[in-house]
């Protein structure tokens, strides 16, 4: 499905030499610009599966109408990322020098980097601290440079890192990269991929991280270097947020040991708020980066380049090998409890990730009154169905439960009895294909709601979870020893919905944390999405993130 070797572009500028690497969205070939003969490296838009190429012509073809509109709205997305990468001009970040179509597809051209990537560096074992700690600052001050342009990289992780002839750093694939306006919010609507054991857990929702967050790629970074200085790959988000991160080596210092343990903190609220808060707790001693003072100017890297023998690297994009790590088993809401942060010799920076919370509160889905306090128990109406002033009774519990603080039993949406996994394949509306069993399915013999309390009862629909976002107050709190959100409606009756969590495969994701509960409304970008609500401490949304085979919680309501 790839271009041939000697196949040439742009007629016959440049000339395909060989495939470095393919991914959901583009292949990455090394090539020769041929006037100069000169090594680049030509990223061409291909998704995998939904395009095809003819072998004679490499005309790049798309089945279906439907497929066709998708497939186009990705393909303007991809030369808006080569036009994004052409205006960062930084030292640690991969220069683009061309941008093209033809074959019916797009293409962007880089300069060739062919010190291999630091996957390829990594892979014969853990590197020295002192080695590691200079990569990641490079890299950091690349990711500065770019949150300074109201941007997120979202694909940080050592396979996109390629090391220079000089032995530095370089930033590539901004495939997942978003754009964002003045006010923190994304001027595009296409989902991110995963990059399993370096994305946070906000990047699983679909669409990610919607509202500019600077966390979210120190996340990354965090897990980078965690790979860096151990060899392992780290855990998936969801197992950090479960089982805490794996134990890490007794010669880490522990600057590194405490700049990781922030950065890959499971909330985004508990992570460091920039980048220079995040190198500030590898060096005590050095001054943290802006480049941001100076956007067009290069930042000099923190740690001088040592003298080190550098161990010759295939150069390519690849992927990494996983290895398994001992985990260290950790009490959840107490390790990610961001008023009782663990104790480190950044002891001055926990007031600054505590302050940003306010910052990060304006500018998520809704902006709660007050938050982590522990409530009157009489504030929370006991009633199996409450009256909040709205157009609906809401229920004063979730179904499986029979109080406000337990949790209930978790749904793959439309489907009406518990399991033990929540895989695609055992999802009873997915046949290669998800089946559509309607648009609302509120009322209707799919709805879990009306099946297992019966009468009036029944899943809300996505306009009765968005008038209960809008119209109530919301706080997160503490009931009866249970973290999750008061909400009060205008005529002062109040609910508790706890921090449920939800179920992914036979994992349980988030208990204490932040909680998503199904509607009846069908996603507005096909039949494999469902709305829903979900909330966490710091803000609260109605969104279609989720894929309906994933095991949520219900809250009823009745007319």
């Amino acid at each position: 499905m790839h271009l041939q070797t000697g196949t040439y572009l742009q007629g016959g500028r440049y000339r395909i030499e060989k495939v470095l690497g393919q991914g959901g969205f583009g292949i990455t070939y090394s090539g020769i610009q041929t006037n100069l003969e000169a090594k680049v490296a030509i990223k061409e838009f291909f998704m995998k599966d939904l395009c095809n190429r003819d072998s004679d012509t490499s005309q790049v073809t798309v089945g279906s109408v439907g497929s066709r509109e998708t497939v186009e709205r990705f393909r303007q997305k991809f030369i808006k990322e080569a036009r994004n990468i052409f205006r960062l001009k930084h030292r640690h970040i991969i220069p683009v020098i061309d941008v093209f179509e033809e074959n019916g597809t797009a293409y962007y051209v880089m300069e060739h980097v062919g010190g291999g990537s630091l996957a390829d560096k990594v892979r014969g074992g853990a590197l020295p601290e002192s080695v590691a700690v200079r990569y990641i600052r490079q890299v950091a001050a690349a990711l500065d440079f770019v949150h300074s342009k109201r941007m997120m990289h979202l694909d940080v992780k050592p396979a996109n890192i390629l090391l220079s002839d000089d032995d530095k750093a370089v930033l590539i694939d901004f495939g997942l990269a978003k754009q964002y306006d003045d006010d923190g919010q994304q001027t595009s609507s296409t989902p991110v991929g995963i990059s399993h054991g370096y994305a946070p857990i906000e990047q699983y929702k679909r669409g990610g991280v919607s509202v500019f967050s600077p966390a979210t790629d120190i996340y990354s970074l965090g897990a980078t270097l965690f790979k860096l200085v151990t060899g392992i790959t780290p855990p998936d988000a969801s197992d950090v947020g479960n089982e805490g991160l794996p134990l890490l080596p007794s010669e880490i210092s522990p600057a590194v040991r405490g700049a990781i343990e922030a950065a890959m903190q499971f909330r985004v609220k508990d992570r460091p708020q920039s980048i220079a808060e995040f190198l500030a707790m590898l060096t005590e001693n050095n001054e943290a980066i802006s480049d941001s003072k100076d956007p067009g100017t290069p930042t000099e890297d923190l740690i001088a380049p040592e003298e080190i023998k550098i161990t010759a690297v295939s150069s390519g994009y690849v992927n990494e090998e996983t290895r398994i790590a001992p985990k260290v088993i950790k009490d959840h809401k107490n390790s990610n409890d961001s008023k009782a942060p663990k104790k480190s010799n950044t002891g001055k920076i926990v007031a600054t990730i505590i302050a940003t919370v306010v910052v990060l509160g304006a500018v998520s889905f809704g902006i709660f009154g007050s938050g982590g306090e522990h409530i009157d128990e009489q504030d929370i109406s006991t009633s199996e169905k409450v009256d909040l002033g709205l157009n609906v009774c809401w229920a004063g519990w979730n179904v499986g439960a029979s109080s406000p603080e337990e949790y209930g039993d978790y749904y793959a949406w439309g489907e009406t009895t518990t399991k033990g996994d929540y895989f695609k394949s055992g999802y009873q509306y997915y046949n290669g294909y998800y089946i559509n069993i309607g648009s609302n399915i509120s009322g209707t013999q799919y709805d879990v709601a009306r099946a297992q309390w019966g009468g009036n009862w029944r899943l809300p629909t996505k306009g009765e979870m968005q008038e209960l976002k809008d119209s109530c107050t919301w706080s997160w709190t503490t009931y009866k020893g249970i973290d999750g959100c008061k909400v009060t409606g205008p005529n002062g009756n109040s609910i508790f919905l706890p921090a449920a969590g939800y179920r992914a495969d036979t994992v349980l994701v988030g208990r204490g944390s932040y909680s998503y509960f199904w509607s009846s409304t069908l996603g507005e970008y096909g039949s494999d999405y469902a709305y829903s609500l979900d909330f966490d401490s710091v803000g609260h949304g109605v969104t279609d993130y989720f894929c309906r085979e994933l095991g949520l919680t219900v809250r009823p309501v009745s007319d």
